[in-house]
């Protein structure tokens, strides 16, 4: 299955590629194992990634009620609850994905990688 950003990920294996440059250093274990990674191992961490953070009780609502990703959403004070109905007033920034959350499934990511290498040394 392909990495589709939207549709399975919040990140590129490009944009994770970004984000292990820039948060671990090039000597350190964790990056070297990620830099050994192939493209598809990549993007089955980032898809486990995307997953655990789709899988968390979140607040607000979807921005969108036809996305398949539990972000971007829209949070209080922007949504307002009327009569059992929600009236939507979504900004600029509510329709957009956090960069928190690229970060951490980037970062979850790289606890799948640590988990299954120390797995693999355990047996």
């Amino acid at each position: 299955m392909a990495l589709v950003v939207g549709d399975n990920s919040y990140i590129t294996v490009a944009e994770a590629d970004a984000y292990v440059q820039e948060n671990y250093l090039s000597s350190s274990t964790e990056y070297q194992r990620w830099q050994a990674l192939s493209e598809e191992d990549k993007e089955v961490l980032l898809r486990r990634g995307a997953s655990l953070i789709d899988g968390l009780p979140l607040r607000g609502i979807k921005a969108s009620k036809d996305q398949k990703m539990a972000f971007p959403r829209i949070l209080p004070p922007h949504l307002d609850r009327f009569d059992g109905c929600f009236a939507l007033h979504p900004t600029e920034k509510d329709l957009v994905v956090p960069q928190e959350v690229k970060d951490s499934q980037a970062l979850q990511a790289m606890d799948f990688l640590s988990s299954a290498e120390t797995l693999d040394a355990a047996t």
